[in-house]
């Protein structure tokens, strides 16, 4: 679980620290930074994993608007059953050249496993010193040429790691390829589902909880409509002297349902995989109060020994479920202000935190 997250200078994360929990609700107004997490988590991923271009996922807008300072450090304390990971890197984004890592540095219970400047890697155990483009992750190199099994079991750590906010509108009915990859919106929904059924136990588990949620489903199917694409179908049973094949294209079921599929299918994910981070914004969207409270109370539930969840919602019933003591609050004092977090602001009233912010004495 991630223990420790540090980033500086990302949109409006300038010298920020914060130490989430195992299980983590993050509250605060619009443009408090909530998002702003997401983002850096995800982006990091993408860097980690090598599944995305480095050019594609920083640029002049990512810098806060009010520093002068032309680079982005982030620093990640990860504990897992391995041990402690320690990750840092530091990103150049000047605009007379292409975006750059100035140093990358990643060790294991303070041993180091590589450490990075601009265009070379320094490998544990070795005195070899490997040239590499500074667009590159350090991975790319110390995973294939030092062959270190610590450096492996941290990327796939990132592999794992989950950090969206689903848009069911923007989710893409079809699939070329199955695909890990995880983008900001869940638009490759399809693909990564895809990915995910070579896990038979993930399967049988997405087809168990929906069949608990709507009484007449029947499966879930990728069908092929092509040499590759595959289309996601939901089946249910079909109406009395219906003699036909009864199933709804997942571009047909509303909004809601689609994002009910997609919200247990992750907490499918979380049964059926090693322990990880899952961090959602805004879960909640489109899903009617008493839906989301089943589905939360069993990803808590569910969560393994080393894995963490990670929420931002405004939801009543996600903020009762998750209670005062596991809110991180994000809060900032205008638009040229720095992102700060910390404990929840104390409270006489006898109101439910809910009831507090409904009427505005807490923002969120």
């Amino acid at each position: 679980m991630i223990r420790r997250l540090y980033v500086n200078n990302f949109r409006c994360l300038v010298d920020f620290t914060w130490e989430p929990q195992a299980e983590a609700l993050i509250l605060g107004t619009n443009g408090s930074g909530k998002s702003a997490v997401v983002e850096v988590i995800q982006t990091l991923r993408h860097w980690i994993v090598g599944d995305g271009r480095l050019s594609d996922l920083l640029d002049g807008e990512t810098l806060a608007r009010w520093s002068e300072s032309k680079s982005i450090e982030i620093d990640l304390d990860v504990e897992t059953t391995e041990g402690f990971y320690k990750y840092q890197v530091e990103f150049e984004l000047e605009k007379t050249r292409e975006v750059r890592v100035l140093r990358e540095r990643l060790s294991l219970d303070d041993v180091s496993l590589f450490d990075r400047l601009p265009e070379q890697v320094r490998l544990q155990g070795t005195v070899s010193e490997y040239l590499i483009p500074p667009s590159l992750s350090a991975f790319e190199v110390a995973n294939p040429l030092g062959g270190n099994p610590a450096v492996l079991r941290f990327l796939q750590y990132f592999v794992r790691m989950i950090a969206v906010k689903p848009i069911p509108i923007l989710i893409e009915n079809e699939a070329m390829n199955p695909s890990n990859d995880t983008w900001t919106r869940f638009e490759q929904f399809v693909a990564w589902y895809w990915y995910q059924t070579s896990n038979g136990k993930f399967s049988a588990a997405v087809q168990s909880m929906l069949k608990e949620i709507w009484d007449d489903f029947d499966f879930l199917q990728l069908r092929q409509v092509g040499q590759q694409t595959r289309v996601l179908r939901t089946h249910f049973q079909a109406p009395d002297k219906y003699t036909g094949e009864y199933s709804i294209g997942f571009h047909e079921l509303s909004d809601g349902e689609r994002m009910l599929i997609v919200l247990y299918a992750l907490l499918a994910y979380q049964e059926a995989m090693p322990p990880s981070v899952i961090i959602l914004d805004e879960p909640d969207n489109f899903v009617a109060m008493s839906e989301i409270q089943p589905w939360l109370l069993k990803m808590l539930e569910g969560r393994p020994e080393h894995g963490q969840i990670i929420l931002i919602s405004h939801n009543p019933e996600i903020i009762e479920t998750m209670g005062a003591d596991r809110v991180a609050y994000f809060s900032r004092q205008d638009h040229q202000s720095p992102t700060k977090v910390g404990p929840l602001p104390s409270d006489d009233s006898g109101l439910s935190l809910s009831e507090r912010i409904t009427r505005g004495w807490i923002g969120a």
